[in-house]
């Protein structure tokens, strides 16, 4: 009977110790950022950052709140309704308090999630609260990858594609390996490789059929007409 209390001051050890292990690691952040702030960078550099801004800074806090909001409607939303037992303003604490711990302890997201889990157990199960998270990271993955995406045809139609990459393009299209880019605008070969990695991640491919495709759409193939 008395076993368990054998085997506790070692977990009250750990628990210590990790305890001081994110304390330290968090001063030791908070330090850097001060030393960023007022030596590296400045006040008055950062002020005037946000001078320029302006009403944009509150507009950014606001889409970064809405994020959080509707972030807590689909962990909600993804309990099944006779376990969805707690308020959406239960629900959103519990999403602010592990964000806060995510961010102020080394542990980062792993102890965040597993915060949000602890802090809902009492009034959903288990086996449906962490699914419910589970849901809720990939919905929120899924629109960063769409809204990079997005961001990058935005960019590709604003911004003319530079000559070395429509060239690069143009013999990519014609089938020619990195050797022969390198030999054709007499470079390297290894930076005929940095030139054509950098290519594909700024149109989105990852072959050279989706770069050729890409080169088609935007019309980068008329040289080859003339060849």
């Amino acid at each position: 009977m008395e076993k368990p209390e054998a085997h506790a001051p070692p977990k009250t050890s750990r628990a210590k110790r990790a305890f001081w292990l994110q304390t330290i690691a968090f001063l030791a952040g908070a330090i850097l950022l001060v030393y960023l702030i007022r030596v590296v960078v400045g006040v008055e550099t950062i002020v005037a950052a946000l001078t320029r801004v302006g009403f944009g800074f509150f507009i950014v806090v606001a889409a970064n709140g809405a994020r959080h909001v509707l972030r807590t409607i689909s962990m909600r939303l993804a309990v099944a309704p006779e376990y969805r037992r707690f308020t959406f303003l239960q629900a959103f604490a519990a999403r602010l308090g592990g964000e806060s711990l995510g961010f102020l302890t080394f542990a980062g997201p792993l102890l965040g999630e597993a915060t949000k889990v602890a802090l809902l157990r009492k009034r959903v199960p288990l086996v449906h609260g962490v699914p419910a998270l589970v849901v809720d990271n990939l919905l929120y993955n899924l629109s960063v990858a769409l809204v990079i995406f997005g961001g990058a045809v935005l960019m590709l139609f604003a911004y003319p594609v530079p000559p070395v990459a429509r060239e690069v393009l143009i013999l990519i299209a014609r089938g020619s390996s990195n050797r022969d880019v390198a030999q054709a605008l007499n470079i390297t070969p290894k930076t005929a490789s940095t030139h054509i990695e950098r290519i594909y991640t700024k149109i989105g491919a990852s072959t050279r059929s989706t770069a050729t495709l890409f080169a088609v759409q935007h019309g980068l193939l008329d040289p080859l007409a003339e060849a």
